[in-house]
């Protein structure tokens, strides 16, 4: 494990592990993003690498994170933030009245109900995505073949 000191190095002129890592994506389909594991090292009370975890984030924590970390490319943050944002798991938390935190922990306001509201509709899609695919791969599997029977003799 990389000691949390070397973790960024501000006005290095180099990207820190951080920005190296979130270059490096992985684009499997169940695959850890490494950003999200080192933003869960850079703010643990925020980031969580488990998905049961996870709140709701502050609107605007990009800007939060790209203002501390001005060594790093904003693209490379909001890559790690939509991997970690654009999921089941995360809005399901996405109720209305539940609490918004912000980079160090602290409630920092509400989900709204259009919030909560639009949650559920990416909820429903993805659902039907995976019914979707589901059904493709049965349809893609082989049927298991019968047994062939020997042709009969015909005298």
């Amino acid at each position: 494990m990389v000691p949390e000191t070397n973790v960024c190095q501000p006005g290095t002129g180099t990207l820190s592990r951080l920005g190296r890592c979130l270059q490096r994506i992985p684009r499997g389909r169940f695959w850890t993003h490494e950003g999200v594991d080192q933003l869960a090292t850079l703010y643990p009370l925020c980031f969580f690498r488990e998905h049961e975890l996870r709140q709701p984030l502050k609107i605007g924590i990009r800007e939060d994170i790209i203002a501390q970390h001005p060594e790093l490319q904003p693209s490379v943050i909001v890559s790690a933030l939509q991997n970690y944002t654009r999921c089941v798991p995360y809005w399901s938390t996405l109720k209305a009245g539940a609490a918004r935190i912000d980079l160090d922990g602290n409630v920092v306001g509400q989900v709204t109900l259009e919030n909560e509201q639009a949650a559920k509709v990416k909820i429903a899609k993805a659902e039907r995505r995976a019914k979707a695919r589901e059904i493709e791969d049965r349809q893609n599997t082989p049927a298991q073949s019968l047994p062939r029977q020997p042709p009969s003799r015909r005298r």
